[in-house]
């Protein structure tokens, strides 16, 4: 069975990080996102340098998912309002 595909926006720090750290717990493949690098490391976790309102970025992190994965079974976006 092949683990879940799980996309998180602003994984760098609070939140987001929490909840790739709490799906990659649960066995998902993480792939996050924000607009700086991360400090810290995890097993399937994947991180892309992406601003969510930068639409080319966006459409190259998708291509990103497709091309590695080729698919995508969650969006989580924890900080939109």
């Amino acid at each position: 069975m092949r683990k879940p595909i799980t996309l998180i926006t602003g994984t760098r720090k609070g939140i987001g990080k929490y909840l790739a750290e709490h799906y990659v717990a649960q066995g998902h493949i993480v792939v996050g996102c924000s607009r700086s690098d991360v400090d810290w490391q995890l097993t399937d976790y994947h991180h892309f340098l992406a601003d969510v309102i930068d639409e080319q970025a966006v459409k190259a992190l998708f291509k990103y998912i497709r091309q590695k994965f080729g698919v995508l079974d969650n969006l989580i976006n924890p900080n939109s309002v």
